[in-house]
C-alpha cells in the first residue's frame, strides 16, 4: 500500500508491505532499487507512479511489476470555533476546550507530541492552564493542519451583588424573602432552608427568590455557577424572618381586660358580665397566641377584646348604679333614723340652766353619738338641735369648773378639818386650828359645803365641842370692861372668853366700870377673887355687889404701886360687908 507524500516536493512518501527479495523503480526510471534488508516499508518517496517487483536471482527471474502509485497528501485547513473553559486555578485541571471532534489532536504549547481528541469526544477536558494547539490530525489522504491556539485561562471569583433580608410580616401571602442578589459573571441559585444547614441535593437550587408564608426564621442559601471566566461560588446564608403581626396593642388589650375580669371575678353580683368577658379574653389569647394571623384579624381581636371590655364596664356601672341607688335609698333611711336617734338624745337634755355635772355622761354620750355619725346624717341634725347639744356643752363645762372649785375648796377645808386632833385629844392650843377650820368651813358656799363629808362635819363639831370645854377649863379669869357690871355682862365675858361659871375664880373689873349690881357674880360658884381696875366705884355704885357671891378678896389694880395703895385705903371703906353684903379683904 502507498502512503502519500505529505507535498509535491516533499520525501515522505511510502511504501508499505514490502520485503528484502524485492526491488523498486519510479516510473521512468532505468534502474532499480532493493527493498533494504528486513524492511517491509520503502520510505523517503516522492510522489509519483512507482513499480515493484520480486528481484531476480540465480534462480528466478525478476517478476512482473505491480504499478504503485504514491500521491501526495491534501492539505487541511486549521480548526476554527474553538473555545476554551478556564481552569478554576493555576494549578487546577478543569480547564477544557471545546468544539473538537476526534479528528483533532492536541498539545499543550512547548511539548513535542500530540494527543489525539478522544473518540466522539467535542471537549478535551482536564487540562490545566495555559496554551494549547490544536490541530486537524493527519491521515493516509491528508496532511495534518496548521494548528489553532486556544488559551484555557484561569478564572476569577464572580463579583456578586448579594441578595439581602427582608423585614417580613406575616400577611397570610407567599413572600419573597430576600431583595434579590445579582451577578454579570454566571447565574445566581437560590434555596431555602428551615435550619441552619445548606442544601446537598443541588435540584433545590433555583434562579426564582424563595418564598415562604408561615411565620419563622428560615435560611436563604444562595450561590453562583460561575461562566467560563468565572469560577462558582460556595453556598452562603442569609438569615430571614417572617415576625408575626404586632401584637402589641392586642396584647396591652387582652392585660387590660384581663385585670377588669380579675377585679369582678369573684364579686357575685358580676358572674354573668366576668363570664362573656372571659370568654371574649380567651378568643383575643387565641389570636395573640397564633404567630400565623394576618394584620387584619389582629386589628379585629383588637377592636373585639376593647369593646367586650368597655361593654363589660358598662354593665358592671349599670349593676352598681342600681345597686347604689337602693344603697343611697337605704342609707338615706338609715341617716334620717341615725339623725333623729341623736336629735332625741340632745332634745332630752336639760336645760342649760339646769345642767350639772350629774349630766356628764349624758351629755357627754349625746356628743359621742353625734360624732359618731356621718357627715351625711350630722346634715340631718338641725341646728337649733346642735345649738342645743353645745349649750349643754358650756353649761357642763362650767358647772365642772364650779364643781373642781368646790372640790378644792371643799378639799382644802376638809384636809383642814382632817388635820385636826381626835376630839379627846383636844386642847386649848388647838383653838385657832379649830377656830380656822370653821371659818373656812362657814365661808364655803352651800355647793362647797354639800362636798364635805358628815364624817368630817362631824368631826368639825366634835372639835368645837371638845375645844369649849377645854377653854372652858382653862379661863380662870375673866375680864369685864362694861361700865355696869351685871350678870349679864359678866356672863358675856365669861362666853367672849369661852369661859365656864364653874372655872372662873378670878373676875377683872375694867377701869371704865362705875357700878356692880346685885348678884352679878352669884352663878359663879368658884370665882373668889375681884380684881378691879376701875378708880369710879362709890358706895352707892357697889351696894349688896358681893351678897350671896364666893369673892373673898378683893385686889386694887388701877395703876401705879402707890396709886394701888391709895386706892387699896379708899376701897378698904367701900368694900365692907354693910356695903357690898359679904365680908371681903381689899389688897394689893
Amino acid at each position: 500500500t502507498a502512503t502519500k507524500a505529505s507535498s509535491s516536493t516533499a520525501t515522505d512518501g511510502k511504501i508499505s508491505g514490502v520485503n528484502d527479495a524485492m526491488e523498486y523503480q519510479i516510473d521512468g526510471a532505468t534502474t532499480w532499487t532493493a527493498v533494504e534488508e528486513n524492511k517491509t516499508e520503502i520510505t523517503g518517496l516522492t510522489a509519483g507512479t512507482y513499480k515493484v517487483r520480486y528481484a531476480g536471482t540465480a534462480d528466478k527471474n525478476a517478476s512482473d511489476a505491480t504499478s504503485v502509485e504514491v500521491g501526495v497528501k491534501e492539505d487541511q485547513t486549521a480548526p476554527t470555533g474553538l473555545t476554551a473553559t478556564k481552569a478554576s486555578s493555576s494549578t487546577a485541571t478543569d480547564g477544557k476546550i471545546s468544539g473538537v471532534n476526534d479528528a483533532m489532536e492536541y498539545q499543550i504549547d512547548g511539548a513535542t507530541t500530540w494527543t489525539a481528541v478522544g473518540e466522539n469526544q467535542t471537549e478535551i477536558t482536564g487540562l490545566t492552564a495555559g496554551t494549547y494547539k490544536v490541530r486537524y490530525a493527519g491521515t493516509a489522504d491528508k496532511n495534518a493542519s496548521d494548528a489553532t491556539s486556544v488559551e484555557v485561562g484561569v478564572k476569577v471569583a464572580p463579583t456578586v451583588t448579594v441578595p439581602t433580608a427582608k423585614t417580613l410580616t406575616y400577611n397570610g401571602q407567599a413572600q419573597g424573602l430576600v431583595n434579590a442578589g445579582s451577578t454579570e459573571d454566571g447565574t445566581l441559585y437560590y434555596a431555602v432552608t428551615t435550619e441552619n444547614l445548606a442544601p446537598t441535593d443541588e435540584s433545590l437550587y433555583t434562579t426564582s427568590i424563595p418564598t415562604a408564608t408561615n411565620v419563622g426564621t428560615y435560611y436563604v442559601w444562595y450561590k453562583v455557577k460561575g461562566d467560563d471566566n468565572h469560577n462558582d461560588t460556595a453556598a452562603a446564608k442569609i438569615e430571614t424572618k417572617i415576625n408575626p403581626v404586632d401584637k402589641t396593642e392586642l396584647i396591652k388589650s387582652i392585660h387590660e381586660a384581663e385585670q377588669y375580669y380579675n377585679n369582678i371575678k369573684e364579686k357575685k353580683d358580676y358572674e354573668a358580665i366576668a363570664s362573656v368577658l372571659q370568654k371574649a379574653i380567651k378568643e383575643a389569647q387565641t389570636v395573640a397566641g397564633n404567630d400565623n394571623v394576618d394584620e387584619s384579624r389582629v386589628g379585629s381581636a383588637v377592636t373585639t377584646i376593647t369593646k367586650a371590655k368597655t361593654d363589660a364596664v358598662a354593665e358592671v356601672k349599670k349593676v352598681d348604679d342600681k345597686k347604689a341607688a337602693e344603697a343611697a335609698e337605704a342609707k338615706e333611711a338609715a341617716d334620717t333614723a341615725a339623725a333623729k336617734a341623736v336629735s332625741d338624745k340632745i332634745v332630752s337634755l336639760p336645760a342649760a340652766d339646769k345642767v350639772t355635772t350629774a349630766d356628764k355622761a349624758t351629755i357627754e354620750a349625746a356628743r359621742k353619738a353625734y360624732e359618731a355619725l356621718t357627715a351625711d346624717q350630722k346634715k340631718k341634725v338641725s341646728s337649733d338641735t346642735l345649738k342645743k347639744l353645745e349649750t349643754a356643752e358650756k353649761a357642763l363645762a362650767d358647772a365642772e369648773k364650779k364643781d373642781a372649785e368646790d372640790t378644792a375648796a371643799s378639799g382644802k377645808v376638809s384636809e383642814a378639818i382632817n388635820a385636826l386632833p381626835a376630839s379627846d385629844k383636844v386642847t386649848v392650843a388647838d383653838k385657832a386650828a379649830i377656830e380656822a377650820a370653821r371659818k373656812a368651813y362657814d365661808a364655803l358656799s352651800a355647793d362647797q359645803k354639800a362636798k364635805i363629808s358628815a364624817e368630817m362635819v362631824k368631826k368639825l363639831e366634835d372639835a368645837e365641842s371638845a375645844l369649849a370645854a377645854a377653854v372652858e377649863k382653862s379661863v380662870k379669869t375673866v375680864t369685864v370692861n362694861a361700865k355696869t357690871v351685871n350678870a349679864k355682862s359678866v356672863k358675856a365675858a365669861v362666853a367672849k372668853a369661852g369661859g365656864s361659871s364653874k372655872y372662873v375664880k378670878t373676875v377683872v373689873i375694867g377701869k371704865n366700870a362705875k357700878k356692880i349690881s346685885k348678884g352679878a357674880f352669884k352663878n359663879y360658884k368658884s370665882a373668889n377673887t375681884l380684881v378691879v381696875k376701875s378708880k369710879k366705884l362709890k358706895r352707892s355704885t357697889v351696894k349688896k355687889s358681893l351678897k350671896g357671891s364666893k369673892i373673898t378678896k378683893v385686889k386694887i389694880k388701877v395703876g401705879s404701886k402707890k396709886t394701888n395703895k391709895k386706892y387699896v385705903k379708899k376701897y378698904k371703906k367701900i368694900f365692907t360687908k354693910k356695903i357690898v353684903g359679904k365680908k371681903v379683904k381689899v389688897s394689893l
